[in-house]
């Protein structure tokens, strides 16, 4: 894991926050963050940030293998009756076409195997529901989110996926419903749509590993640091999250609360004592801060420099 250690200095009294993860287009990356699977010998959904989606598997249980980060969920697809990850029925957390305000799917896979003529690597359904596959002989992935079924809407990216290395997908839909974008390892590799039927909320299962209306068609490999959040991700949030194909995982991006609070009560408390102290004399008060963070441009209004 790797942090980069910033100094930040204030004029007359400085305080120094740790500054934020993420960008400064969107650094709450907690906002409309509706599940995250971080599969690290669990199928919980994040207890911090999560709504409870805890999966359970199909059949049998849970194998795990070295993941882009710790460890990831290992699906057999056909070989092992195409096992897969189920979600609670009944749960409109994942109806974001009522909601209205897009939706954002990221994830690294690991393909194993080619076969089958479908791969699902994460579905509500067919037709008009959101779903995340490789299909036919093809090596690339597609997505269906804007409503478009039977193949005929499919985004597909032109970035062979089943090579046995890992690979960063996020899969968008828009907040129109009618139009969606696909990356496949950063900017790069992205392909987007328009004007499509829209997409359309179901009763079905969110599967991870499989379709809940066509449930042979299994992920063979693995699949680790899910998350989905009911908004579109900027492009921007999406390269940061591949970070140059180190990757970054998600569980980074979103601090615990309580790490927040910590950091704020300690830099106002530093801030209040400086204050009193040296009201007005120009000392500056540094502090070295191990957290990643990006530098916002509109700090220098205020007298905050970078070093």
């Amino acid at each position: 894991m790797k942090f980069r250690l910033a100094r930040i200095t204030l004029p007359a009294v400085a305080v120094v926050l740790v500054a934020f993860p993420g960008e400064s287009a969107h650094a709450d990356w907690a906002d409309a963050l509706v599940s995250y699977w971080d599969f690290d010998a669990t199928l919980a959904d994040d207890p911090t940030y999560g709504s409870g989606n805890n999966g359970t598997m199909s059949t049998g249980t849970a194998t795990y293998a070295a993941g882009k980060f710790g460890n990831a969920i290992d699906l057999p697809g056909p070989t092992g009756n195409h096992q897969h990850v189920r979600l609670p029925e009944d749960d409109d957390d994942f109806d974001f076409a009522s909601k209205g305000n897009g939706l954002s799917i990221s994830t690294w896979i690991k393909a194993e195997g080619k076969d089958g003529i479908f791969q699902t690597v994460i579905s509500k359904g067919e037709w008009h529901a959101f779903r995340l596959h490789r299909f036919f002989t093809w090596d690339d992935l597609s997505y269906c989110g804007a409503g478009d079924g039977g193949g005929q809407g499919d985004l597909k990216v032109l970035r062979k996926v089943t090579d046995g290395a890992w690979h960063h997908v996020v899969a968008v839909t828009e907040t129109t419903g009618t139009a969606s974008r696909l990356y496949v390892d950063g900017s790069t590799y992205m392909g987007s749509n328009s004007g499509r039927n829209g997409l359309e909320d179901n009763d079905l299962q969110l599967l991870i590993g499989n379709n809940p209306q066509r449930m042979d068609r299994g992920w063979n490999g693995l699949i680790d640091d899910m998350a989905i959040w009911g908004r579109p991700l900027s492009t921007s949030e999406v390269d940061l999250i591949y970070n140059n194909g180190t990757g970054t995982p998600i569980s980074l991006l979103v601090p615990e609360p309580s790490t927040i609070a910590l950091l704020v009560t300690g830099a106002l408390g530093l801030l209040a004592y400086a204050w009193r102290r040296r009201k007005g004399s120009g000392m500056k008060l540094e502090c070295r801060c191990e957290q990643s963070y990006v530098y916002d441009p509109n700090m220098a209004a205020l007298g905050i420099k970078e070093e």
